[in-house]
């Protein structure tokens, strides 16, 4: 699998995530009238060898915005990591 082909694999992936991840946090807003929504999720990506990871996960929503972060946490820390399907991120 060639290096575009992997970017472009881990684009859709995240952007279908994103769809889903939307698509219930309008139907969870709509039904509270939120600005904020947290909804359970799959976060799928694919690493630089080409092997396709995924991660359950917590997701918050910004209902009027569709800005979109994962909640991270890794040993004593935590934090909301923005998602951004145009540009991909390194973790911090």
């Amino acid at each position: 699998m060639t290096k575009r082909q992997i970017t472009l694999l881990a684009a859709i992936a995240v952007f279908v995530v994103l769809a889903a991840v939307r698509l219930s946090a309008q139907q969870n807003a709509t039904a509270c009238n939120a600005r904020y929504a947290l909804v359970q999720g799959e976060y799928l990506f694919v690493s630089s060898k080409g092997t396709t990871l995924s991660e359950h996960g917590l997701f918050r929503i910004d209902t009027t915005t569709g800005q979109t972060w994962r909640f991270v946490f890794r040993e004593a820390e935590t934090y909301w990591d923005p998602i951004d399907v145009m540009q991909q991120k390194n973790p911090r």
